[in-house]
């Protein structure tokens, strides 16, 4: 089965503990997930993370902009996607 990392990029990680907006992931699934974060967030110098860290954050679609979610649960909008809201 294919996963889909954007979807895996919505999530935290979950590391047995639980918590908000958690998933469990294999290690191959938070790997392609660090990627896909850390290349997401390369384009951002303002964010500035450890791969450890990014198991602690979350990147999202929302009403027409990517969000980036910190793990203080703090919102950021990192960009507007073509043909959102100006």
């Amino acid at each position: 089965e294919e996963v889909n990392i954007e979807k895996l990029a919505s999530f935290r990680v979950d590391h047995g503990n639980g918590g908000y907006r958690t998933l469990e992931m294999t290690k191959d699934e938070q790997a392609a997930r660090r990627r896909f974060i850390l290349g997401v967030l390369r384009e951002h110098p303002i964010f500035h993370l450890t791969p450890e860290q990014v198991d602690d954050v979350r990147i999202y679609h929302m009403g027409g902009a990517l969000m980036f979610e910190d793990a203080e649960y703090m919102e950021y909008m990192i960009q507007r996607e073509k043909g959102g809201i100006p």
